[in-house]
């Protein structure tokens, strides 16, 4: 009965949640900052499939009230390309902050794909000592089973046992340098199983929730406590 409850309360939030994601092409072209006086390390926010930066209006505003930031946005230009492509746009997008804060380490934090797309970059193309701190939000890190529905080439390297997820799982697990959290829940509808959403056996850099979908985890207190946790 109580895994029931948990798992209505997640449908409920994400259908209340998909309602309002009608509304996100109208903000497509805005990516939000948030200034601390206080300037810290830049931390980059990085959206997943089909949504675009706005969706971090929540977790953004919280972290920079907490005294963190500066915290920039980014909406991708071309979602369904492959996430190497993606990672590019991150690289200019992470050049630009650089010279604007004249600080060159940075934190990424990636929902869902943006997850990938974090991790990849920091591993791949980043230059050496430029990130810091990777943390995942719903990620498919070991892949989805439910990601034969999406459509380009993001979407067939996100699928269980693709060779983007073998090889860069693989990498992430010899990492060393960066520091890598992740963040998963029992009722993720969309990281299936929602073990995907983990990787390594360091738990004190994993979290799990119950009760909360996969884009709820965009708007959820708890998830932004444990994020504020980690960097402090």
């Amino acid at each position: 009965m109580k895994k029931c409850y948990f798992w209505l309360k997640a449908l409920t939030l994400e259908v209340l949640i998909f309602v309002g994601s009608w509304f996100l092409p109208f903000f497509k072209k805005v990516n939000l900052k948030w200034v601390n006086p206080d300037k810290q390390k830049p931390i980059l926010l990085i959206h997943g499939y089909l949504h675009n930066g706005f969706v971090w209006f929540y977790h953004g505003r919280k972290l920079k009230n907490k005294g963190f930031g500066p915290i920039y946005t980014i909406s991708i230009k071309n979602p369904f390309s492959s996430i190497e492509q993606i990672s590019l746009e991150i690289k200019q997008k992470v050049k630009s902050i650089q010279e604007e804060t004249g600080i060159s380490d940075l934190i990424l934090i990636g929902h869902s794909m943006g997850g990938l797309v974090a991790s990849y970059f920091a591993l791949n193309i980043a230059e050496k000592n430029t990130i810091s701190d990777v943390i995942t939000i719903a990620s498919p890190l070991e892949g989805t089973a439910l990601a034969v529905l999406g459509f380009g080439m993001s979407a067939k390297e996100m699928r269980r046992n693709s060779n983007f997820i073998k090889d860069l799982d693989k990498k992430l697990l010899l990492e060393e340098n960066i520091n890598f959290y992740h963040i998963a829940s029992l009722t993720d509808q969309l990281i299936r199983p929602y073990t995907s959403a983990l990787l390594g056996n360091k738990e004190d850099r994993q979290y799990i929730l119950n009760g909360l979908g996969h884009a709820a985890m965009l708007y959820s207190k708890k998830v932004n406590d444990k994020i504020s946790s980690w960097l402090s």
